[in-house]
């Protein structure tokens, strides 16, 4: 699998947006090639930062703006080693790796579009295009969603789109961009080739409190998209009067997560499918995985702020002083359902080490004053998607009421829902105490709380599942004990406490400039 790595930079910050794409690189990487989007740079002046990748660009309406055009049109340039823009009117990269990436300009003449549109036509090459980069977006994908003022009125790229059949379409819309991102769909052909996906991905340009980057892995081995489900071709809606009058297409939505019942009595869908990388929201190769949210990345974990987070607002909630909610998810980068394993003990892993690091690192963040305590949740199950554990912040003059709260949810849990797996949580206050390092490095489903008061101080409140067959696990438990304890019991739920994108963003920047100088990363 080759992975690359998309983004819409500022141009007049484009030495930090180099800069981070290298860091991704090192942490994420290495990438196959990173592709730049919109209007990247104003002159020839290379920029002063080193590209540790190979990174491409091509012509956006006002790249280059100021150079005399015989310079660069029809021309590719090393603007500096690794980074070459792609001046032709439309430009096909074939990577080491044998994927290709093909460029359009966004200043074309009518002449230049026709070229390009009988060269599509008669070049093999032009109809094996894996990545698509254009300035405007498709009019059938712009019309369908409402959006016609990013859209090319001419349908010129809807031409080309329509010929080349990309697996991946990035595109801006306009100077600043907006994010979106379509459901994949699928191509009529004909029986004897094998059906092709597209996903059509718009990013916003950096600064904006849009997603403006998006990193995504692909298998040259497979030559359609991932995807076990497609919605409905927004291009073959455009010649079909009937059906386009249908609403916009949706986004994807997170899958339900397994459960049998909740504590408030609500049967839930049980899924049984089984969940690949590439739709794991936990895993960074998922197209759709919302990078901009993640705050650190080592080597086996990374840490992301949550979807939802369960403290209220900072500006809804008196007793946060943080600025922002603090609740984080540390997850595995490799996609597995429990960090326990068959062949050797969970807690001497490499994996395992780099999560307790982590932890230390946030309880030093969180605990130096005297205003918080920290607790930490998982529900480890070999039935999960993909493992991970959530930390919530709770002020220290409510967290002595973690005991009673994790009492009366047990035994609620016990009496009233027969259904579900019974609960007895066993509290330990040394780490090393073989009982709980059983529990943890053993074959049976857990509930887990760590309780963080301060740096070396931890308590631990666990619970083995029964693993009897009917039995399903309330997967909100967790978030129960907390709303009540943080007084906020009408966020249980993730799903209604969600936040908007610029929200999650800037809760992502502020935990970032906090966690700052205890990043190990």
């Amino acid at each position: 699998m080759s992975k690359f790595l998309v983004l819409n930079p500022d141009p007049n910050d484009l030495n930090d947006v180099l800069s981070k794409a290298n860091l991704q690189n090192s942490k994420n990487g290495p990438f196959e090639a990173v592709l730049l989007l919109g209007d990247v740079m104003s002159n020839l002046d290379p920029p002063a930062i080193e590209v540790s990748q190979r990174t491409y660009f091509g012509r956006g309406p006002k790249t280059f703006k100021d150079v005399p055009a015989e310079e660069i049109e029809n021309k590719s340039l090393d603007i500096k080693e690794n980074l070459t823009f792609l001046g032709k009117p439309l430009n096909i990269v074939t990577l080491k790796s044998g994927f290709t990436v093909a460029f359009l300009s966004s200043q074309l003449n009518e002449a230049e579009k026709e070229d390009v549109l009988t060269q599509s036509k008669q070049s093999v090459k032009f109809s094996s295009v894996d990545i698509l980069i254009t300035y405007l977006w498709p009019k059938a994908i712009a019309r369908q969603n409402k959006l016609t003022l990013v859209a090319d009125s001419t349908s010129f790229t809807d031409k080309l789109v329509e010929l080349m059949k990309p697996r991946y379409h990035f595109a801006v819309g306009s100077e600043k961009g907006r994010f979106y991102e379509s459901e994949a769909f699928k191509w009529k052909v004909s029986a004897s080739d094998s059906s092709t996906n597209t996903r059509f991905i718009s990013l916003g340009q950096k600064g904006t409190g849009e997603k403006w980057f998006y990193a995504f892995g692909i298998d040259k081995s497979s030559p359609s998209s991932d995807d076990a489900s497609t919605g409905l071709n927004p291009f073959e809606l455009e010649v079909n009067p009937t059906i386009a009058s249908l609403p916009a297409i949706p986004g994807t939505k997170r899958p339900h997560s397994e459960v049998r019942e909740d504590s408030d009595g609500n049967s839930l869908p049980v899924s049984n499918k089984k969940i690949s990388m590439s739709q794991c929201f936990f895993c960074l190769s998922n197209p759709r995985c919302e990078t901009h949210m993640i705050i650190s990345i080592g080597k086996h974990n990374y840490l992301t702020v949550a979807k939802g987070p369960l403290p209220p607002p900072a500006h809804r909630n008196r007793n946060n002083s943080l600025g922002f909610s603090g609740h984080a998810i540390i997850i595995p980068i490799e996609h597995m359902p429990t960090n326990r394993l068959s062949d050797s003990k969970c807690t001497e892993t490499p994996l395992y080490k780099e999560y307790l690091q982590f932890q230390d690192s946030l309880i030093k963040s969180f605990t130096d004053g005297d205003n918080y305590s920290l607790v930490f949740f998982e529900i480890n199950r070999q039935a999960n998607i993909h493992h991970h554990t959530q930390m919530v912040p709770v002020p220290n003059n409510l967290i002595q009421t973690f005991e009673a709260s994790l009492s009366e949810r047990e035994q609620n849990n016990n009496e009233k829902f027969l259904r579900n797996s019974k609960l007895k949580f066993d509290k330990f206050e040394d780490s090393n105490d073989p009982k709980l390092i059983e529990s943890v490095n053993g074959t049976k489903d857990f509930i887990l709380f760590t309780v963080c008061k301060k740096a070396g101080d931890k308590t631990y409140y666990i619970s083995e599942l029964d693993g009897s067959v009917g039995k399903g696990v309330d997967l909100q438990f967790p978030r129960r004990v907390l709303a009540s304890v943080l007084r906020c019991g009408k966020r249980v739920y993730w799903e209604k406490c969600r936040q908007t994108l610029s929200e999650e963003t800037e809760e992502c920047e502020r935990f970032k400039s906090f966690y700052k100088e205890n990043d190990f990363s």
